[in-house]
C-alpha cells in the first residue's frame, strides 16, 4: 500500500506505518480539517510531537474525528467514500449528489 496516495483509516495499519508515512496522514488530515471550523480538536503541528508514539496517538484521533465527520455527511464511517483521496478532500460531487435526484422529482 501507497501510504502516500491512500488514506490509512484502520487503526492497526497506523500502528506499523513508518514516520515518513505518519506524516504525510497528519499533513493530509490537518488540511481536510480545515475545512471544518467547528472541530474542537485538530492535528497539531508536527513539532508539538517529538515522538513516532505521539504521531501515532494524534493519527488515530484524526482518523475517529474524520470517520465521526464522513458518518455524519455520507452515513458511513468504515471507508473511504469515494472522491476522497491524498490528492485532495472530499470533493463537490460527493457531497451534493443527490442535489440531482432531489431536483428530478
Amino acid at each position: 500500500m501507497e501510504t502516500g496516495k491512500q488514506l490509512v483509516l484502520d487503526k492497526t495499519l497506523i500502528d506499523t506505518l513508518k514516520v515518513a508515512d505518519l506524516n504525510r496522514q497528519l499533513d493530509w488530515h490537518r488540511d481536510n480539517e480545515k475545512n471544518f471550523p467547528d472541530l474542537e480538536a485538530k492535528v497539531p503541528l508536527k513539532t508539538h510531537m517529538s515522538i513516532k508514539a505521539d504521531r501515532v496517538d494524534e493519527l488515530k484521533k484524526a482518523v475517529d474525528r474524520y470517520q465521526g465527520l464522513m458518518e455524519s455527511i455520507v452515513g458511513t464511517s468504515s471507508e473511504v467514500p469515494n472522491g476522497v483521496n491524498m490528492e485532495g478532500t472530499l470533493n463537490d460531487e460527493i457531497l451534493y449528489a443527490s442535489d440531482y435526484e432531489d431536483n428530478m422529482i
